[in-house]
């Protein structure tokens, strides 16, 4: 691969025959590259596993505004409910099965 020749991207974007392989005009690499030596994480979040899911909104979300399929979105939500009615509770963590 190219990065691998050249050591990192920004040396085999130098090398790239841009004839052959043209870039975008907007090519933000360097902007990706930060986001991904440097993310911005918080510690300070908490989920309540308890509460039931907001379906219409999960379906607007992924199907309206990321595209996702209807049918495979409410295909997998009528799964995560068949599973936390068989099951009652989330899945034990694994230190559980060893407790004296």
């Amino acid at each position: 691969s190219l990065i691998r020749k050249h050591g990192d991207l920004s040396s085999a974007i130098a090398a790239l025959d841009q004839t052959k392989h043209p870039l975008p005009d907007f090519f933000p690499y360097e902007e990706a590259r930060k986001l991904l030596r440097h993310p911005e994480v918080t510690s300070e979040v908490s989920v309540d596993w308890n509460l039931k899911a907001d379906e219409d909104g999960v379906v607007n979300f992924l199907c309206n505004e990321k595209g996702f399929s209807e049918a495979r979105v409410r295909g997998g939500l009528a799964g995560l409910k068949k599973a936390r009615s068989v099951h009652g509770v989330p899945q034990s963590r694994l230190e559980s099965f060893f407790k004296p």
